[in-house]
């Protein structure tokens, strides 16, 4: 088994949960866990929810630095592949997010590789579960 997939348990279930499907993949977490962390940054079941809060509320809720934002932007999935080899990334293009790790893209939707990447996101942080509460 592919230790970069997380439990996706429920994820088809939802709409428009790109973010929290990078979240899940990003951080290592179950997809229901993922889930419950946008919920509590503000997420409503499914509409879409932008990348930038959820990534600041995880900063905020788990530490300072659990995200930390690459220096280069408006790069090709290809080029970012190759700049950044290893490590786990929650990437944003227009209208959808997904994880890149050690240069595997992990989304249902295989992004072209001229694509351009508007942010990314780096992450060094740890949301173990006994961080984790759930919303329900």
């Amino acid at each position: 088994m592919d230790n970069n997939v997380p439990n996706l348990e429920g994820v088809n279930s939802h709409k428009r949960n790109c973010t929290v499907l990078a979240l899940a993949h990003v951080a290592n977490i179950p997809y229901l866990k993922a889930f419950d962390i946008a919920k509590q940054a503000g997420r409503k079941d499914n509409k879409g929810f932008r990348s930038q809060k959820l990534i600041a509320f995880a900063n905020k809720k788990f530490g300072r630095n659990c995200f930390r934002k690459t220096k280069r932007t408006a790069i090709t999935v290809q080029k970012f592949c190759k700049k950044y080899p290893t490590g786990r990334y929650y990437v944003r293009k227009k209208g959808h997010a997904y994880a890149i790790i050690d240069g595997i893209v992990y989304d249902r939707i295989k992004p072209k590789p001229l694509e351009r990447i508007l942010e990314a996101w780096q992450f060094i942080g740890n949301l173990s579960n006994d961080k984790i509460t759930d919303t329900k």
